[in-house]
């Protein structure tokens, strides 16, 4: 038999994500419904509790895969796949409604990050107390004789444990419906994600220059730029879909090569777009870096930004796809100054009032 889980994801208030014909549950909240056979369903709560924090504590609301049945069989090459697409899904439904919205303090209580989309395979015999362990991929290990009750493994220190399970379904809905529309538009978006999920994780030893690199192919999978003008792309791009009608534009700098600079225009995004991609560039020519040039304008740092954009191009892209008559995600990025904890915060701030359209829209239509 197999299981496989989410250890990190933390349905805390959730008791299941329901996708059709594969579904994520709470194993706390549903495990009697699912699994009503007593002697599979304390087997399985044995492999699960195996997960615990530093601090000896259980890890709950933990995420229970299932296709159509709940059997546990071994599951196919292609479920498996879809299993993987689905926690890219949900990394970005995630990142859509917590992470680039919340500022403030206590924001970190509510965001999520890489790890919490990881998934565990476990096979497993309801009559063996024993389990295997397969970890590895430069040096694979392979370790055996586990029993499961003397078993345990650590959530490493940096997880983040949101108190909310909180997605933006509108996102996930449209993401799941450009599948349908236009399944190459659609894995394009999934190979992009990716390589942003290898960047999102809150591991420390995940370096800062590997995360700007890893975050600048995402952009670059995601707008398809010709070759050596990622840059130009980038900043045309952000100009069309991110700048407000009337937003003020400056002069500034833009170097063609190490002696040579032209004079361009264009507002506060498109200069952090400028910004942020001759960052990527010093990185990979080996440059120096100065730790100030990893924030923009002395307020935000690079991977707080890229995000919010990402996410914006990411609606942007989906709604030219699937054009529908709610054509836009009512989304915006606003650069200025708000109080947070009785300060003033200067700095890009994503505004997403789609939930709010879609939901009045939903209360019309039923009107009629």
């Amino acid at each position: 038999m197999q299981l496989v889980y989410f250890p990190y994801i933390n349905l805390v208030n959730k008791d299941e994500l329901d996708f059709g014909n594969i579904k994520i549950w709470n194993f706390d909240k549903k495990s009697k419904d699912y699994i009503p056979d007593e002697t599979l369903r304390n087997h399985v709560e044995k492999i699960i509790s195996t997960n615990i924090t530093k601090n000896n504590q259980k890890i709950k609301d933990i995420g229970i895969v299932s296709f159509s049945n709940v059997d546990f069989k071994e599951l196919t090459a292609d479920q498996h796949a879809l299993i993987n697409e689905l926690r890219l899904v949900l990394f970005l439904g995630f990142l859509s409604g917590r992470n680039v919205v919340l500022n403030g303090v206590n924001a970190g209580h509510f965001v999520a990050t890489s790890e919490n989309f990881i998934s565990v395979i476990q096979n497993f015999d309801v009559n063996n107390e024993y389990i295997s362990e397969d970890s590895g991929l430069l040096v694979r290990k392979l370790d055996g004789g586990y029993k499961i009750s003397e078993f345990k493994s650590i959530a490493p220190p940096y997880v983040s444990f949101p108190l909310s399970f909180y997605i933006d379904e509108i996102l996930i809905r449209r993401l799941l419906k450009m599948r349908k529309r236009s399944k190459r538009t659609y894995d394009l978006i999934l190979r992009s994600a990716e390589t942003l999920f290898q960047a999102y994780y809150n591991d420390p030893f995940v370096s800062i220059n590997a995360r700007i690199l890893l975050i600048a192919s995402a952009f670059e999978i995601l707008m398809q730029s010709p070759l050596n003008k990622a840059r130009e792309t980038f900043k045309a791009l952000i100009a069309s879909q991110c700048n407000l009608v009337g937003e003020k534009e400056y002069n500034f700098k833009s170097p063609r090569n190490a002696t040579k600079s032209e004079i361009e225009k264009g507002t506060v995004k498109v200069i952090w777009a400028e910004k942020f991609f001759l960052l990527r560039n010093r990185i990979i020519h080996g440059d120096k870096v100065p730790n100030t040039q990893y924030t923009f304008k002395n307020t935000q740092h690079h991977l707080m930004i890229s995000t919010m954009f990402y996410v914006f191009l990411i609606k942007y892209k989906i709604a030219k796809v699937i054009k529908t008559k709610i054509d836009t995600f009512q989304q915006s990025i606003i650069w200025g100054t708000r109080k947070e904890g009785g300060e003033s915060v200067r700095g890009f701030f994503y505004e997403d009032n789609s939930k709010f359209t879609e939901y009045f829209r939903t209360k019309r239509s039923k009107k009629k």
